[in-house]
């Protein structure tokens, strides 16, 4: 059994500091520390429950084959929900069904009044954000907090980084009027363990949110996929949703638009967005976009395909065409993306050179693919030369005989 007991909050230094002990022997966890850091002044309004470890443990659990036991209150809507996610990640990632109690059940009391949003500064977050703030809707329906975590895709060592981005991220947040609170969590430690990020990133997202329950009565998640493309992920339009407790509705947004729609639609047009935008998750010597990752590569095309690639600052505007013709294409989404962007560029008919390059990027004898052959190769003949050793000496002189 997955154990989560010892909840509690406090202040250390600057911080408000929410945390609570797992135990699940299974999966190597001793009297694990789990720990979410917050400003001081939010301290009051940190929720004091379990629901932020329902999230957190759900995959952990579903993994290590054992049930989740919370010893502490968890909302019943939120229960409910998590029953939900666990029979679709039983058919999205053939795991066993597990049960989830808690010490009791209550309904969550209502929070303030305020929205927010997970931001990270790139080309989902920015859509979402713009396109809240340049809506008709009421200002008491418009996001008001910017949530920028610390421990997700920028480790807790990398602490220059961090506060490089931070200082962009606080401009942004200025701009548009919006308080920022920046987050730390060393969730990681937990999820690393025990499946890949791309498939947990949306309950640590729901997780962290969870925390804050007594703040917010929406929070939005930025979509990365289209309604095109929806492929099991941690964070879904499906799932995300199932997270909300009586009191904090969580909503996945921007699934209508893909990357290239998203930026005519609503980035390029804003001087902020331009001139802060940040893709990069490699950060090559420390910068805020390297420019040369598959993912800046991947963006630089997005804003070339939009037509205002020489207006971003944030980014270099070299295509270069060996480059994409060996990119690597490691995932369902990763093609996507490529396609929509091949499309917009065959379209247009200007650049051959980049046409012939992306044809050759989504080829199946693209450098990608001969990679990937050449590791499955490798594979089958180190396995044969295994199997080969295995077999007694007489029988392998035999062998060698025959041929």
């Amino acid at each position: 059994m997955v154990v989560v007991r010892n909840i509690e909050k406090s202040v250390n230094g600057d911080s408000a500091v929410l945390k609570a002990r797992v135990d699940c022997p299974s999966l190597g966890f001793n009297d694990f520390e789990l720990w979410y850091r917050f400003p001081k002044e939010l301290y009051p309004q940190i929720a004091l429950s379990g629901n932020p470890f329902v999230p957190a443990l759900i995959l952990p659990s579903m993994y290590a084959g054992e049930n989740l036991h919370i010893e502490a209150s968890v909302s019943k809507k939120l229960l409910a929900g998590a029953r939900n996610i666990i029979q679709i990640y039983r058919h999205w990632y053939d795991l066993r069904p597990i049960e989830i109690n808690a010490a009791e059940e209550k309904v969550s009391e209502k929070s303030r009044q305020h929205n927010a949003m997970f931001f990270s500064g790139g080309v989902d977050s920015f859509y979402t954000l713009l396109k809240n703030h340049n809506s008709d809707l009421p200002d008491s329906e418009k996001i008001s907090h910017l949530l920028f975590l610390h421990g997700f895709d920028i480790p807790l060592q990398k602490t220059e980084l961090f506060n490089t981005i931070s200082n962009s991220i606080k401009k942004i947040a200025l701009a548009y009027n919006m308080e920022l609170i920046e987050i730390s969590t060393n969730i990681r430690k937990l999820s690393d363990n025990t499946c890949e990020w791309l498939l947990y990133h949306g309950t640590g997202l729901a997780s962290v949110a969870l925390c804050m329950e007594g703040l917010f009565k929406k929070v939005y998640i930025a979509a990365d996929h289209t309604y095109k493309c929806l492929l099991p992920r941690g964070s879904h339009p499906l799932t995300d949703p199932l997270w909300s407790t009586e009191s904090l509705e969580f909503i996945n947004d921007g699934s209508e638009a893909d990357r290239i729609e998203k930026i005519k639609w609503q980035i390029a047009q804003d001087s902020v967005a331009m001139n802060n935008l940040r893709v990069c998750y490699e950060n090559r010597d420390g910068k805020y976009n390297c420019s040369v990752c598959d993912k800046c590569v991947r963006t630089k095309l997005n804003l070339k395909a939009a037509g205002v690639l020489d207006k971003c600052t944030t980014l270099d505007h070299d295509i270069d065409y060996k480059k994409i013709r060996n990119l690597e294409i490691d995932n369902n989404r990763s093609r996507i993306i490529m396609e929509q962007n091949l499309k917009v560029f065959l379209a247009d008919g200007s650049d051959p050179q980049l046409i012939k390059a992306l044809k050759y990027c989504l080829s199946p004898w693209s450098a990608c693919e001969r990679k990937k052959k050449y590791r499955e190769i490798k594979k089958a003949i180190r396995k044969k030369i295994r199997e080969f050793l295995h077999i007694k000496k007489p029988e392998r002189r035999k062998i060698l005989s025959c041929r």
